[in-house]
């Protein structure tokens, strides 16, 4: 659209609980506006207690991070780090996973999220009152600004965060799960090699 263009703005909340709809699941990737869309469905949320989404990269603005994973809490939800990165090219780009906690002690009976947890691709980041580890912590530390992943004085520097430095840092610290979650590119290539590799065999198999 054209600069200085006019369009219409909704909330979430005249889209679903002004006209008496409920909301099952939203993804929300809003470049930072994730945190205004959520204060304008509050009765949404808590009526209709949806599954959902958040993006955010953690790092860039901690205040704003920190804010978001607040209200989430305070509207009764338990935010879990999907650990793989969702933005380039800095690579502390994540989705947040955010669920009722009315909900939560269903979880325990879904193999697909023990799985998940055990291995630490979904990752639940506690609330600032449990006094544990923040998103801070949990998410590549290195990337704060000043960190080994984010030299110089500028979080939105292209090489802050950047996959050629993260790499170095992931060598020296050799995590514990897949470092593949932690790129853009290179999972990215890593899976398309293994899906080559299953329609070969897929391919043998049928001759």
């Amino acid at each position: 659209m054209p600069i200085g263009s006019e369009f219409l703005v909704y909330t979430l909340d005249s889209l679903f609980y002004d006209q008496g709809k409920k909301l099952g699941f939203a993804h929300l990737d809003l470049e930072g506006l994730e945190l205004d869309v959520l204060k304008g469905g509050v009765s949404t949320i808590k009526t209709s207690k949806p599954l959902f989404t958040t993006e955010v990269r953690v790092h860039r603005d901690p205040q704003y991070s920190t804010d978001l994973l607040d209200f989430i809490s305070e509207l009764g939800y338990d935010s879990y780090v999907i650990n793989e990165s969702c933005g380039y090219p800095h690579m502390d780009y994540r989705n947040l996973l955010n669920i009722p906690r009315s909900k939560s002690t269903a979880l325990r009976y879904s193999e697909v999220f023990i799985l998940l947890h055990a291995t630490q691709s979904l990752i639940r980041v506690p609330t600032r009152a449990e006094g544990q580890k923040t998103i801070f912590d949990i998410v590549l530390p290195c990337c704060a600004l000043g960190g080994a992943c984010c030299p110089g004085s500028d979080v939105n520097a292209k090489d802050c965060c950047s996959e050629a430095l993260l790499k170095i840092w992931l060598d020296k610290n050799k995590p514990n799960i897949n470092p593949y979650t932690y790129f853009w590119k290179e999972a990215r290539q890593e899976f398309a090699r293994l899906g080559y590799r299953l329609r070969q065999r897929q391919k043998s198999s049928n001759e």
